[in-house]
């Protein structure tokens, strides 16, 4: 088993791999993470979620998109 720890979003994400590639693994796992950071962060404010919540209205992503979808209904059910 082989760990790997980095930042981001204002916390520590911590992967573990069984696997002989397991460098390649993190790799695309954090650049995975980041991708999804440049869009939802909340810590950044050049993230697409930052620029709504300063804005009001954007264009979104679709992975944005779907997010606040997601939020909304589960802001509808609570």
């Amino acid at each position: 088993m082989t760990k790997h720890d980095f930042r981001a979003m204002g916390t520590t994400f911590e992967l573990l791999v069984e696997a002989p590639t397991a460098d390649r693994a993190f790799a695309e796992a954090e650049a995975e993470v980041e991708r999804l950071e440049q869009i939802m962060s909340r810590f950044r404010p050049d993230s697409e979620l930052s620029q709504l919540n300063r804005d009001g209205a954007i264009d979104a992503s679709q992975d944005l998109a779907e997010v606040v979808e997601l939020a909304l209904a589960a802001r509808e059910r609570t």
